[in-house]
């Protein structure tokens, strides 16, 4: 496995060979090659879109079965390709590091001499380790619609047409058409895996929390305090009492080491009243495992498991294991970011609020946060029952 890193400068892009005199010229989309040796694919972060880019690596693999096939990721997301079924050998590329770490980053990502590289990320940092690792390699890459920031235009080679898609996952793989293939419809093959060892890990785990076997387990994610995304600490407390009353386990899963002290107890009482307490955070690959478990618990022996979170990384996970969600949308549009394929109910309070959805940092709103605020248990208790079946 190739765990290798990328130069970068304080804000992470890689510092040499990035200026205009170092451009790669364009080329046509008939220069690609046929048959390449080696492909590298640049999906650096975050964790869910690296999540969201797993089709299109899977897609790759379809098409050249024999290729070697690499994965540019920062390190964070790196254990996500553990297991993965496309074979992806991760590139790690740091998000920082001194003079010594960039010089061998770049030594390294020189060494891949990939046949072809597709970016498909499309802001500056991913087209600079594009441009780095390609060495006259073409490097395709979306089209002037798709992009993120403009700046990664002059670092693709070929670019695809514009994919007219809304959700991520489907730009990305629209990409395939420069290759000439069609995009593949229906539910996205993710190919992500947790092996048994990992699942036995995440059943740990939940044991370790008081949940014992045989129960519905509702996997309550709160998300982060300050993230505009996630609901509101009382909602998440209701749902997790009502849920217990109910008969359900519940497994509260996220830190934050920024949550408030009003939001602790919140949580504790929680716990105190029997929900399972996994706030100081799993490792990822457990993550994995446990959501791995309930989605193969649900498949195989009826257990109605599910996962409720806002639009984080864990409803990607869970959309790609198999395990169904209920997502409590903020103020981001779930057609453009949320978790594609499987079963998802989304429960969202955009009614009379001219500003949602939107993708703004902050929220500019008189009544702030009241995409989410709004937001109350009894529709989010709706939606767990309507994926009861």
């Amino acid at each position: 496995m190739l765990r290798q890193g990328c130069p970068a400068d304080s804000r992470g892009i890689p510092a040499a060979g990035a200026g205009p005199a170092g451009l790669l010229p364009p080329m046509r989309s008939d220069a690609l090659p046929a048959a390449p040796r080696t492909v590298l694919l640049v999906r650096l972060s975050s964790l869910g879109d690296v999540v969201c880019a797993m089709p299109l690596a899977m897609a790759l693999r379809a098409r050249w079965p024999r290729a070697r096939l690499l994965w540019a990721v920062e390190p964070d997301a790196a254990p996500l390709l553990d297991s993965h079924r496309s074979g992806a050998e991760p590139v790690v590329v740091p998000r920082t590091g001194g003079l010594g770490v960039r010089g061998r980053a770049m030594s390294a990502l020189r060494s891949i001499r990939p046949d072809l590289v597709v970016d498909a990320q499309g802001n500056a940092k991913s087209g600079a380790v594009a441009r780095v690792a390609a060495r006259g390699a073409p490097v395709l890459g979306f089209s002037r619609r798709d992009v993120r920031e403009w700046s990664n235009l002059a670092f693709t080679t070929v670019k695809a047409p514009p994919s007219g898609e809304v959700h991520s996952v489907r730009r990305g793989l629209a990409l395939l058409r420069a290759l000439g293939d069609r995009v593949p419809e229906g539910d996205p093959d993710y190919g992500l895996a947790a092996t048994p060892e990992e699942e036995e890990a995440g059943g740990a785990a939940l044991r370790a929390a008081g949940i014992a076997g045989g129960r519905r387990v509702v996997v309550l994610h709160p998300g982060k305090e300050r993230d505009l995304r996630s609901w509101t600490p009382h909602g998440v407390a209701a749902l997790a009492a009502a849920l217990l009353d109910r008969g359900s386990a519940v497994a509260l899963e996220g830190p934050d080491p920024k949550r408030s002290p009003s939001t602790r107890r919140l949580l504790a009482g929680a716990a105190a009243r029997g929900a399972g307490d996994l706030t100081a955070g799993v490792p990822l690959r457990v993550l994995v495992g446990l959501l791995s478990l309930l989605a193969r618990e649900r498949r195989e022996r009826g257990v109605p498991h599910l996962l409720v979170s806002p639009d984080t990384l864990l409803p990607h996970l869970a959309a790609a294991l198999g395990l169904p969600v209920v997502l409590v949308a903020g103020p981001q549009d779930p057609r453009r970011t949320g978790p594609l394929g499987g079963r998802t109910e989304v429960v969202d309070a955009w009614e009379g609020l001219p500003c949602a959805p939107c993708r703004k940092r902050r929220c500019h709103f008189d009544e702030p946060r009241a995409c989410t605020v709004r937001i109350g248990p009894e529709a989010v208790l709706a939606a767990i029952e309507r994926l009861r079946a």
